[in-house]
């Protein structure tokens, strides 16, 4: 017997982050991977063949991405306060 195809399912999808707050995430990721990365590289610098100038430009990447990670705290932080239902303070601890 073959399926009638106009049933609904049983589950539904329920969104629950904003925007904001998948890229919060995302961002984290991306910053997160990059710092161990660029970390790594600069540890192992000598046995990578790295000297002089490109040192100074992986140490000088570490930073900004150092920075870009600060940034995108901050602005999760302002989310916090005034961001939609779910990204708010309230969301985080059950009450």
């Amino acid at each position: 017997m073959a399926e009638d195809s106009t049933q609904t399912t049983p589950y539904r999808a329920y969104r629950v982050w904003d925007a904001h707050t998948r890229w919060f995430h995302w961002i984290n990721v991306i910053c997160v991977l990059g710092l161990v990365v660029f970390g790594l590289a600069i540890l192992n610098h000598k046995a990578l063949g790295i000297d002089g100038a490109e040192e100074v430009l992986l140490k000088r990447l570490h930073v900004f991405t150092g920075y870009a990670f600060v940034l995108n705290l901050a602005w999760r932080l302002v989310r916090a306060f005034t961001g939609g239902r779910y990204s708010r303070w309230r969301a985080l601890l059950p009450c």
